[in-house]
């Protein structure tokens, strides 16, 4: 039998079915019903929408609608669209429509050979993960555990693919118990402003538009306190125009006893006073000493030379230390060094964790980049400028600035500008010595010297013997 042939039939036993009379009426009578479903029957494939009206010539009733293994399986009013979905078989799938009188029915034949798979809501092209990681006890993941006291860091990754990301934001529902460290927001390793989770209601971390096949981290940090043996629920959404937003759950396993922080004692304290210097050198020119800023061709090595000095008489802790290198600057792998001892690499990304910056005492982190070619001007000069960044307990963000002069054709000096040492020194003396023997052993060959020298003879002879050449 042909489809054409089973929907004919279909069609002729609905009808057939509607043509029905009311309970207890004479069998002379025929009472055609006022409620219709149209189209009485009709053919789509698997997941295809299908559309359906109702007639009511009564008017009455409020009209209701189902559809057994539709998506959706109900509706209200005169109309009804929906979608069904059949696996490896063609199903007949009925449709119907009631006043709360009377009922009619539509008939729907869905074909197809393949499962359509279920409907994936569009989140863009934006991939998210989300961790947390117990700064204090160690351990990271979705779910940490955690005691009263501890420090928590919450890290979001968010990865483009093909296309870009516009008014992207971040937000962060802390739970009871945790509260956000001010000023602790980083984007990609960079100190960032606060906003992530700051307990207003409509706040959020605005990243704006993020270019294709790009990674942007943001990361915060949040204290633990009150809580006892429970467990926490950590939320983060992630918006990006035109789809649907993300959410991402975490779990912080607290145990141990609650801690009761004490009201403090205020005592003064005196404010938190560092001083922040940046030097460099260029190594493939020479240069050894310090500079205050530096001139460089395509592919030289520079020192950059951090120097961090705590000068109100008390030392400060959890000093943190970022480099942002601007662009045409590449950082060289295992060059950074802390006070001449090498340490591991991340002070142009994550920051490097100095600890205790000890009262009237200086504290120096040196590391190396290249100059990259493509940055550097054939003509001219560009100047940019390089970022050192340090926060501490009780210290706000400091900042200081390190130009570099860029230029395929600069004239570049050997010699250092800001000298350490006495080595120096000895070696100046060296140098003016050298040149005053050379003047005076060139003067010695002059005609001046030699008349000079015969006059003094001469003089010296006439007190010798007594003469008198003046008669």
């Amino acid at each position: 039998m042909s489809k054409k042939a089973i929907v004919i039939g279909l069609f002729a036993a609905i009808l057939a079915s509607q043509v029905v009379g009311v309970a207890g009426a004479s069998a002379d009578v025929v009472i055609w019903p006022s409620l219709y479903c149209s189209p009485a029957a009709q053919s789509v494939a698997s997941g295809e929408f299908v559309g359906f009206t109702a007639y009511n010539q009564n008017g009455s009733g409020q009209l209701s609608w189902t559809a057994v293994g539709g998506n959706p399986s109900y509706g209200y009013g005169t109309t009804l669209g929906t979608r069904f979905y059949t696996g490896s078989i063609n199903e007949t799938r009925l449709v119907s429509v009631t006043d709360g009188y009377q009922t009619s029915t539509c008939a729907v034949y869905v074909y197809n050979t393949y499962p359509t798979p279920t409907p994936i809501p569009s989140y863009g092209n934006v991939s998210v993960n989300h961790t947390i990681s117990n700064l204090t006890r160690g351990g990271s993941g979705a779910v940490v555990s955690a005691m009263n006291g501890d420090m928590l860091r919450f890290t979001t990754t968010l990865t483009t693919s093909v296309q870009t990301a516009q008014d992207v934001h971040v937000r962060d529902w802390l739970p009871q118990y945790l509260s956000y460290v001010s000023g602790s927001t980083k984007l990609n390793g960079s100190w960032y402003q606060d906003g992530i989770a700051t307990g207003q209601a409509n706040d959020s971390l605005a990243l704006g538009t993020i270019a294709p096949y790009t990674t942007y981290t943001v990361s915060f940090d949040a204290t633990l306190n009150g809580a006892s043996n429970v467990t926490l629920t950590n939320s983060i959404n992630v918006h990006a125009r035109g789809f649907v937003d993300q959410s991402f759950t975490s779990t912080v396993a607290v145990y141990g006893s609650i801690i009761i922080t004490p009201t403090p004692i205020v005592t003064p304290v005196p404010t938190a006073r560092v001083e922040l210097r940046m030097l460099g050198r260029n190594v493939t020119r020479g240069q050894s000493g310090e500079n205050a800023s530096v001139r460089a061709r395509s592919g030289d090595t520079l020192d950059l030379i951090i120097r961090i000095r705590s000068t109100n008489g008390s030392h400060l802790s959890n000093a943190f230390v970022t480099d942002v290198l601007p662009a045409g600057l590449s950082y060289i792998p295992r060059s950074t060094t802390l006070n001449g001892y090498e340490v591991a690499d991340g002070i142009t990304s994550s920051g490097i964790f100095v600890g205790i910056l000890p009262q009237n005492s200086e504290t120096m982190l040196k590391f190396s980049v290249r100059v990259d070619a493509a940055y550097v001007p054939a003509w001219g000069t560009v100047l940019v400028n390089n970022t050192a960044q340090v926060r501490a307990d009780g210290l706000a963000v400091m900042s200081v600035q390190f130009p570099i002069t860029l230029g395929q054709n600069l004239t570049l000096a050997t010699a250092s500008a800001v000298k350490t040492g006495p080595a120096d020194s000895v070696w100046l003396a060296l140098l003016i010595s050298l040149l005053v023997t050379g003047a005076y052993a060139a003067y010695t060959r002059t005609d001046v010297f030699g008349r000079r020298t015969a006059l003094a003879e001469v003089s010296r002879l006439s007190r010798s013997f007594g003469l008198n050449f003046s008669k």
